[in-house]
């Protein structure tokens, strides 16, 4: 019981100086401290200068996040969603729900189509550590971590 209600006021604890930014300043507070319980600020004076400047400065760049953060400066607003990038062309692929427009005069159907040779990959172009593989029957989504690919999630087509 005693172990949930610590957890639980350590993790508010944490929340609150994760929205201000403080957990740099704790650091050094903390490390200030283990200097001066060893007395080596008495020992070493400028060791107590830099002491003062590490704090003011993470508290200064906590100010300045947290100004940021509640302003929205230096936050890219996307308001578009995933959109997946060929490979090959780098532009994105648009899949639109109009047929193109019927042309004036019949034109002759050629006796062989180029069938798009598969697999077909793309990356993903919000996430660019995604790419998605395009079979003839099926999709297959995979992330790269480790120079390695995991296969996320498979999507068979007409289903």
């Amino acid at each position: 019981m005693v172990k949930k209600i610590l957890t639980t006021v350590l993790m508010a604890i944490y929340k609150v100086l994760a929205i201000v930014n403080l957990q740099p300043a704790i650091f050094v507070v903390i490390v200030g401290l283990i200097v001066f319980l060893t007395g080596s600020f008495i020992t070493y004076p400028v060791l107590k200068t830099v002491f003062l400047i590490a704090l003011g400065l993470s508290v200064l760049y906590a100010v300045i996040i947290t100004f940021c953060k509640l302003f929205g400066f230096g936050t890219k607003k996307n308001n578009s969603k995933i959109q997946i990038v060929n490979e090959k062309t780098k532009q994105p692929e648009e899949k639109t729900q109009t047929p193109p427009p019927a042309p004036k005069t019949p034109q002759p159907v050629p006796e062989t189509t180029k069938e798009p040779t598969y697999p077909i990959y793309s990356r993903v172009k919000n996430h660019p550590n995604l790419l998605m593989a395009e079979f003839s029957d099926r999709y297959e989504l995979y992330k790269k971590e480790n120079g390695k690919l995991i296969r996320l999630r498979q999507d068979y087509k007409g289903r």
